[in-house]
């Protein structure tokens, strides 16, 4: 993920498709489990994968969807980041995918303040 911006990049020339219509989907331990958070552009904040895209596409003007996986517990993140969903968080990660997955298509169809207002919640899915 940390050099993610080299597939992106090659992936938008080879298919010359213009930043603004990639869609990054990121999880980000910045933010609660089961919290979303829909951009339409903006920096990368502490997530080096979307460091490596904003830095490959020379642009932060793409839209992006943090999915939370936090909060950020103590102890190295490697070890976190690589470490299996906690049953317990399962059925709450499947659901901010589905709920992701519905704020692409409402991107796609240049409907992004209303996923933006579906889905920037402070609270946890329902």
């Amino acid at each position: 993920m940390n050099l993610s911006g080299e597939s992106v990049r090659a992936a938008a020339d080879y298919y010359k498709i213009p930043e603004e219509n990639i869609i990054v989907l990121y999880d980000d331990i910045d933010l609660d489990v089961g919290m979303l958070r829909i951009k339409e552009q903006g920096g990368a904040g502490t997530h080096k994968g979307m460091k490596s895209i904003i830095s490959h596409l020379q642009s932060e003007n793409f839209p992006r969807i943090r999915i939370g996986m936090g909060p950020r517990p103590l102890g190295d993140m490697v070890d976190i980041v690589l470490s299996r969903i906690p049953k317990s968080d399962q059925e709450i990660v499947q659901r901010s995918l589905d709920a992701a997955a519905d704020c692409c298509e409402l991107i796609i169809q240049g409907e992004i303040s209303k996923a933006q207002e579906r889905y920037n919640q402070k609270k946890e899915l329902d």
